[in-house]
């Protein structure tokens, strides 16, 4: 999974660097086809930069133990679950003798 330095990205923004923001983000990603190559942040005011830039800062955790630390994410959790449980989705069962329980991801 590509990471990219947000806090550093948003110190530039305050130098009103768009042009070495969009240089930085470039050198961190390691995919075929990054979009910094499609999308330049150049053009932008600083409020509008800084508007863009706020809205890729949230990232998702990457274990169940980081989700746990956010209320939100409980809180999206425990709504997953009810809605599960309400539409009949599932049902908890003790697992047979000998038998091996399967994963599950939320998507």
């Amino acid at each position: 999974m590509m990471s990219i330095n947000h806090e550093g990205v948003k110190n530039n923004l305050i130098e009103n660097n768009a042009e070495e923001i969009d240089h930085e983000i470039k050198k961190s990603e390691k995919v075929h086809y990054p979009l910094s190559s499609y999308i330049s942040y150049k053009r932008l005011s600083n409020k509008h930069l800084n508007y863009t830039l706020s809205l890729s800062t949230q990232t998702e955790p990457q274990s169940y133990e980081e989700a746990m630390e956010s209320p939100e994410w409980k809180q999206a959790m425990q709504n997953e679950i009810k809605a599960l449980d309400a539409n009949d989705t599932w049902k908890i069962v003790d697992l047979p003798i000998g038998k091996t329980p399967i994963g599950c991801k939320w998507v």
